[in-house]
């Protein structure tokens, strides 16, 4: 028989926590990628560094702050999900050995 292993209310918020930082850091990335493309080189070819701004830099923020507000109101309701779901994990090796 297989035994069914039951993921707790802390290995949710984790997994959604982890999503939400790799969503973030994919538009911080791209939104990176976009300024260096749209910005003219310097004297010398070296890139800047910096934001966008106007429409896009508008449209960047508005993506960062929904995926923020997305992964706090995923965060709070997990939380409240933590008595029906048990505080204890028992995927194996989820706890290193003290």
């Amino acid at each position: 028989m297989v035994k069914k292993n039951r993921a707790s209310a802390s290995d949710m918020r984790g997994l959604s926590r982890l999503t939400i930082d790799a969503i973030a850091g994919v538009v911080n990335l791209v939104e990176a990628m976009h300024y260096n493309i749209a910005s003219v080189p310097g004297i010398l070819g070296k890139s800047k560094s910096g934001r966008t701004t106007g429409i896009t830099g508008l449209v960047y923020r508005s993506i960062s702050g929904t995926v923020g507000l997305v992964g706090h109101g995923l965060d709070r309701l997990l939380a409240k999900l933590d008595p029906l779901l048990g505080a204890r994990s028992s995927w194996p090796g989820r706890h290193w050995p003290h």
